[in-house]
């Protein structure tokens, strides 16, 4: 959706490019090519999401999907901001009058946008430097064991790369625009062509390109199937409470959320143990569990299922 929006931009510009006293162009290159990378960003979000199971949910502030539901939403008000300033812009200049009531809300809608990429950005790059650390002192033992075959991809550094280039490139894009509109459609910015085709097209350009060639599905492997599972659940900002009851954290149908507390580990080591269907596993599947410094457990289940009776038993 977003490559589409800028096409169409674009193709708009194009079009201007030969009539610059053509409205319709004009409303068309100004809303396109400023909304298109809100949808740009909303596959990136997912995608960490996605990583964020991959390496062990243990290493995020945020659940999984809280990165989709969170950072989409902001996505989605910004889209709605920009999208109604655009309109009112548009709406100012067919009635020959100041635009700069419309602009002035295209710019919240992009202040709005700035922040959010702000907030996602120290979200990563903690996640990254969790990771890194685990990797540096414990090697591979606590990352998820069920997704190795991913980590061990040829490409999947490159995700990691990929990923955070294309979040800072669209971010000095965003600045640029949310500069462009505070000085006004007549600004230097607004109207030298060199500084719109370096820091806005060749910025989503390169965006673009990057997750094109490095393409998540690509480095995942054509058969490979990360489960990013629904629900909010704020509770995971790190209080006391919940992960004292983590461990007893079932769906209503008897299958764990995937995480249980590692009642042997009290001493903050790291563990990596599994348990086989004797112990409490019913379909006799392996059951892993992690351990982080604090005792407390932030172990996979993969695909095993436990009912809640035998539960203490698994563990």
């Amino acid at each position: 959706m977003g490559l589409i929006l800028e096409v169409i931009g674009y193709s708009g510009r194009v079009a201007a490019h030969y009539s610059i006293t053509t409205f319709n162009p004009f409303v068309i290159q100004l809303v396109c090519i400023t909304l298109a990378p809100c949808f740009l960003l909303a596959g990136i979000y997912y995608t960490l999401g996605q990583l964020t199971v991959v390496m062990g949910p243990k290493f995020s502030v945020l659940k999984p999907m809280q990165y989709c539901s969170i950072f989409i939403i902001c996505d989605l008000i910004s889209i709605i901001i920009q999208a109604i300033g655009g309109g009112a812009a548009s709406a100012s200049l067919s009635a020959y009058t100041s635009s700069r009531p419309g602009a002035n809300i295209m710019v919240g809608g992009l202040a709005f946008q700035v922040f959010s990429m702000t907030l996602f950005q120290l979200f990563w790059y903690h996640f990254l430097f969790r990771c890194y650390k685990e990797r540096k002192y414990n090697g591979s033992a606590g990352f998820n064991p069920d997704y190795d075959d991913i980590r061990k991809g040829k490409y999947f550094i490159h995700l990691l790369f990929a990923i955070g280039a294309s979040v800072l490139l669209i971010y000095v894009r965003s600045i640029y625009r949310l500069i462009e509109l505070c000085e006004g459609f007549s600004s230097k910015l607004a109207t030298v062509e060199v500084y719109f085709m370096i820091l806005e097209a060749l910025m989503v350009a390169l965006a673009s390109l990057i997750l094109t060639v490095v393409y998540p599905g690509f480095v995942y492997g054509r058969k490979s199937s990360i489960v990013v599972k629904k629900g909010i659940h704020f509770k995971t900002f790190g209080t006391k409470k919940f992960k004292k009851n983590a461990a007893k954290d079932f769906d209503e149908d008897g299958s764990s959320d995937g995480y249980y507390n590692d009642k042997n580990n009290v001493n903050g080591n790291r563990s990596l143990s599994s348990y086989n269907g004797a112990n409490g596993n019913g379909n006799g599947r392996p059951v892993h569990t992690l351990s982080d410094g604090n005792g407390y457990e932030n172990g996979y289940k993969g695909d095993s299922t436990l009912d809640e009776k035998n539960s203490d038993n698994a563990v």
